[in-house]
């Protein structure tokens, strides 16, 4: 936990020195209470220390003589929705497989207070009970009180009754009551990826709360996705043909991996028997990489570090269809940190900020793992380009033939590649700076990637050069 450097909440302590001055910290939401010395509370360590290396540091232990803790504000979880309350959807018919639909649509999935309640009598009196959603009718019973709910469109569903191959009639769930009231008692819609703003954008409260003076998301806010279209949905149809529902080869994994959240944008599966890989006997190693095009496209490659939730969503939906033998293990890539300096020829007439933009965009574009490409950049690329491919050697030749053939750029003078591993939930443009670790550069022209890994960029630099 790091003192905040926001305007107006800079250290102004002076070192512990200023008897007037303050640190502002945020404390992590999950922030428990503990007992030190008998008594329970919210307990924050401080440690002093150096910060430059000009600085100097305290020859003998200073004595704090008073610290006053104040709450200076509060944060909480948001989500870029609308909130719907008691809606009522209609009456039952009392039958079979009837479809009601919300007045808005896209619907996030339904929180856990979120229910949608059918009108029942017991005991005389007629009540709201709830129903329990699912994803399919196939093991619900006459008597199970199950709907389904298509979040694209809004549409809830009652269980149907099908015709079975000798001529009777199944029931897959319950049946409302004819006449009965039928209600949401909440539910949300909205979000998509317009949702995914940086940090420090949202600013504004629609609506005035006592005693609040300003807003601000400290966080880039993730995880939205547009509705799924005609094109994904094919590709989906596709790798569920492919896999028919068992995972056997690795191509069966990334299918299913696909599938399984569609806050997955890549994976790759690497099994024992495949070359240059040491994953250990009996185990499939799933490569995930999650769907955080906006913030890859703005250079934030801190959203490609997997939450622990999406691993559990991944795991527990691939361990339906893995072998008894198999065991799977879902990871992130090993990420490969790629700078390059350019020395460029700037065309005639040709604004040289204008291409020396252009070249450093298209590398960034380039060393990534997700596909951030803008149409006019499409055809510079492959025509199956997703993001480097894993375990993709980098060739010194194809940057030269990359920025060769972009408008504004007449000739490509030399080209210095460096790298290192990184770890992407850090700050990538301060380890490319750091002296300490600096990336090495490459004194061969090609540089070979280990099946699991990708590249991200460091931070590239390109000069224009006058002949």
């Amino acid at each position: 936990m790091e003192p905040s450097t926001r305007t107006g909440e800079q250290d102004t302590t002076g070192g512990l020195n200023n008897t007037t001055g303050s640190i502002t910290f945020y404390t992590p939401l999950d922030f428990k209470t503990d007992v030190i010395h008998g008594k329970q509370a919210f307990w924050i360590r401080c440690r002093l220390e150096q910060r430059r290396r000009e600085q100097g540091m305290y020859t003998a232990t200073p004595n704090v003589i008073s610290l006053k803790a104040v709450t200076t504000g509060a944060t909480t979880m948001a989500s870029q929705s609308t909130v719907v309350q008691n809606e009522h959807l209609g009456h039952s018919d009392g039958n079979a497989g009837q479809v009601f639909y919300l007045d808005n649509a896209p619907v996030l999935d339904l929180a856990s207070h979120e229910k949608l309640k059918v009108e029942e009598n017991q005991y005389g009196e007629n009540v709201m009970v709830p129903w329990t959603r699912v994803e399919t009718f196939a093991e619900s019973t006459p008597f199970d009180r199950h709907f389904m709910l298509d979040t694209a469109s809004g549409q809830i569903a009652f269980g149907p009754s099908i015709i079975q191959p000798d001529g009777s009639a199944k029931q897959y769930g319950r049946v409302p009551e004819p006449n009965r009231e039928i209600e949401i008692e909440s539910y949300r819609y909205g979000g998509g990826q317009v949702g995914n703003v940086p940090a420090g954008r949202i600013t504004e409260l629609r609506t005035a709360v006592p005693y609040i003076l300003e807003v601000v998301n400290l966080e880039r806010s993730t995880g939205g996705r547009d509705s799924e279209s005609l094109e994904e949905a094919m590709f989906r149809a596709r790798r569920e043909m492919r896999s028919q529902d068992r995972a056997v080869t690795a191509q069966d994994f990334e299918d299913l991996t696909l599938s399984a959240s569609r806050m997955v944008a890549r994976s790759k599966a690497l099994a024992p028997h495949m070359d240059n890989v040491k994953t250990p006997a009996g185990i499939v190693e799933v490569l995930v990489v999650p769907a955080v095009f906006d913030a890859v496209a703005e250079r934030d490659y801190s959203r490609l570090a997997l939450q622990p939730k999406l691993v559990q969503t991944i795991s527990r939906y691939l361990d339906d269809y893995r072998l008894l033998t198999s065991r799977i293990a879902v990871r992130k890539p090993q990420y490969v940190g790629i700078k390059v300096e350019a020395e460029i020829v700037a065309a005639p007439l040709s604004d040289p900020d204008v291409v020396q933009a252009r070249v450093v965009d298209t590398l960034y574009k380039y060393f990534s793992p997700l596909d951030v490409l803008d149409e006019r950049d499409r055809r510079f690329f492959p025509d199956d380009w997703s993001g480097w491919q894993f375990g993709t050697p980098v060739y010194q030749s194809a940057i030269y033939a990359l920025l060769q053939q972009l408008p504004g750029v007449q000739n490509v003078l030399g080209v210095d590649i460096y790298s290192k591993e990184v770890d992407v939930s850090q700050n990538l443009e301060n380890e490319a700076a750091d002296d300490d670790n600096a990336p090495k550069l490459l004194k061969d022209r090609k540089l070979s990637l280990d099946p699991d890994a990708l590249v991200v960029s460091l931070g590239h630099q390109v000069s224009i050069v006058d002949l």
